[in-house]
């Protein structure tokens, strides 16, 4: 599985990375952005399966991110993460929109956050057959 970790923090990146090694995520590769711009050039020059991203970050954020990743018919349907420090009820109608397969609420314990990659993997393998015809 290719994996893009999206963060304005080089520490959250890292540590997400690594928590989602220890879920036993099956990564082949770990690509990692600073925002969603560089995000998207990643997007659009690799096959990535699962986008683990902050909402809140300089550029371009999260959620347009996601607009974009469902917009472009090459990467309809990849299966995205949200990761921030807002209450998740504040953005319920854009998660909805966006087709999110999760939220990940910050601060969160590395057992907080295994558990919850451990459970939205087993979705986005099932979505990223249905995107491969399988």
């Amino acid at each position: 599985m290719e994996l893009l970790i999206v963060d304005d923090s080089w520490a959250m990146r890292k540590f997400v990375g690594k928590q989602a090694l220890a879920a036993g995520v099956p990564v082949s590769r770990m690509l990692e952005a600073s925002d969603g711009a560089e995000a998207l050039a990643l997007l659009e020059a690799n096959t990535v399966n699962l986008v683990i991203t902050d909402i809140n970050m300089p550029n371009m954020n999260g959620f347009e991110l996601a607009q974009k990743i469902a917009a472009d018919p090459r990467l309809a349907g990849t299966p995205v993460i949200f990761v921030s420090s807002d209450p998740r009820t504040q953005f319920e109608s854009e998660l909805r929109s966006l087709g999110a397969i999760g939220y990940i609420e910050k601060p969160f314990t590395p057992k907080k956050l295994l558990g919850e990659l451990d459970r939205l993997m087993n979705l986005a393998s099932v979505l990223n057959s249905a995107r491969r015809g399988s």
